[in-house]
């Protein structure tokens, strides 16, 4: 359903939305196009006076041409991009207009006919830690904020290198929790963003001399060639505040994506107990959708034909049959505690196919490279 209506000459188009076809149709305002023509004097005027709005009210726009919603973005400049909870919003020109267009999170990655769930469902955490940590850090380091938040590789290594090192050495002027995670977040991110190659240790090469003052350590990427380095500091700030907002979204980081992260067991094993220690987190629907995957992984794993590579089904028999009654019971709990949640409206055909004992093929919790 289309709703629209114009004001001093902008037209607003909202765009609702029913997921389910059961009825009565749930329809929810997922889509919002404003639209704001004029020449160009007037759309200077217009943008300059949105950005500046937008920028108030929710934070530094990504500085980087932004990634375009799906289906949409052709003809578009001076992109600018925002994201809030699971809320995207886009500020743009064309050659006619200004215009805005702000989409729901379900709707741009849940794509209304597929119910697999989104494919940066588990990126969440790192992902809403690194725009948060940026849009703290801006007002001081604007330089790093920028690298930061930008997705692509960043040619000038120096300048990464130079705001790590300048972020350690302002570590200490912050007291409160939350910049103290801000900048082990921003440490972590900034260092993984060095490109460093060749066999001798980078800490022990001139150019990267600066970095052994600091909590630095670099170790090879396991492909030959290449090195990676980290910051002991966030680790320690995790472990002073175990219930900060950073923790919770880096173990929601930590479960991975698929052939990114941990184990079905381990996820059951780690993922139960946060929930009892962190009731009420925003991170709830996450994870209990996360251990509703891990018991249907093991199950879709014991079904596994004999012909198929890098998989024995025996391996994951044992108790098979539990996980899936599990997988529903946790899916079930989903439906039930976090009903509006992007989670749950994407469980529910997974939840039905494992009701009557088909095998949804989901392994988002097992990946073997060969």
């Amino acid at each position: 359903m289309v709703a629209t209506d114009r004001e001093l000459g902008a037209v607003r188009e909202a765009r609702f939305y029913a997921f389910r076809p059961a009825k009565p149709l749930a329809c929810r305002l997922e889509e919002v196009h404003y639209v704001a023509p004029g020449d160009d004097a007037r759309k200077d005027e217009v943008y300059a006076a949105l950005l500046g709005r937008l920028s108030r009210e929710m934070g530094k726009p990504q500085s980087s041409d932004p990634e375009r919603p799906h289906g949409r973005g052709s003809g578009w400049a001076q992109v600018r991009g925002w994201n809030r909870g699971t809320s995207f919003l886009w500020l743009y020109r064309t050659t006619e207009a200004v215009e805005v267009f702000a989409r729901h999170f379900l709707l741009e990655y849940g794509g209304g006919e597929s119910f697999e769930l989104p494919p940066s469902f588990l990126s969440f955490g790192h992902a809403s830690n690194t725009w948060d940590a940026a849009n703290l850090l801006w007002p001081y380091f604007p330089e790093a904020s920028d690298l930061m938040l930008d997705r692509q590789a960043i040619p000038d290594q120096d300048a990464v290198l130079r705001a790590a090192i300048t972020l350690f050495q302002s570590a200490r002027r912050f007291s409160t929790m939350e910049m103290r995670g801000a900048v082990a977040i921003g440490l972590q991110v900034l260092l993984a963003k060095l490109w460093i190659e060749g066999e001798t240790a980078p800490l022990l090469r001139p150019e990267y001399a600066a970095l052994r003052r600091f909590d630095v350590k670099c170790e090879s990427d396991g492909h030959g060639g290449g090195w990676e380095c980290g910051t002991g500091l966030l680790d320690r700030f995790l472990g002073e505040y175990p219930h900060s907002r950073w923790s919770h979204r880096r173990y929601l980081e930590s479960l991975g994506q698929e052939c990114e992260g941990v184990g079905y067991t381990e996820v059951i094993e780690k993922g139960i107990p946060w929930l009892r220690r962190h009731r009420g987190s925003e991170l709830e629907p996450f994870v209990t959708a996360a251990i509703a995957q891990a018991y249907e992984t093991w199950w879709s794993l014991s079904l596994a034909p004999a012909d198929e590579e890098f998989v024995t089904a025996a391996e994951h028999a044992a108790g098979a049959g539990r996980a899936r009654e599990l997988a529903i019971d946790w899916y079930h709990r989903l439906q039930q505690q976090y009903p509006e949640s992007i989670e749950a409206t994407l469980s529910g055909p997974r939840a039905n196919q494992l009701q009557i004992g088909i095998d949804t093929a989901q392994r988002r919790y097992d990946c073997v490279i060969p």
